[in-house]
């Protein structure tokens, strides 16, 4: 009777200690906050426009449906071509996850463009999509930007 009780005990701590360093849920990704947004206005004023809009699109691993988080903020213009966005540290983005940004300037073009942002001081590597550009980013867990 003994016996058999310890042989219980010892495969129900087994299973315990099995269960403990088995697999686990897939945790939240890591996410780092970004230090600096900034678009360079490169191509030349053809219309007049008093906003310049930066959309994004940021990858939320945690989301059971991959749905990413949409938007767009205001770009506070610091000279004739350069724009910043004041509240960078509003953008937490997931660790190595591919993230969107792209420029609405209607002054310079009717079309979206992402040939000039700048995260982290990291020119964005830009995609084409007819006339409109994407810029497309991923950051590591040092917020470097590649």
């Amino acid at each position: 009777m003994r016996r058999e009780r310890s042989i219980i005990g010892l495969v129900a701590l087994s299973l315990l200690v099995g269960g403990a360093c088995g697999p686990t849920q897939p945790s939240v990704s890591d996410r780092v906050t970004l230090v600096s947004v900034r678009y360079v206005r490169t191509r030349p004023v053809v219309a007049t426009a008093a906003i310049v809009s930066l959309q994004y699109s940021i990858a939320r691993p945690e989301d059971p449906f991959r749905r990413p988080s949409i938007g767009a903020v205001s770009l506070r213009a610091v000279d004739d071509v350069t724009f910043v966005y004041d509240y960078p540290q509003n953008f937490s983005v997931p660790v190595d996850q591919e993230c969107t940004f792209y420029v609405e300037d209607l002054a310079v073009s009717p079309y979206y463009l992402a040939t000039d942002i700048y995260v982290n001081d990291t020119r964005i590597r830009v995609e084409k999509a007819g006339n409109y550009e994407y810029g497309r980013f991923n950051v590591d867990t040092n917020g470097r930007v590649y």
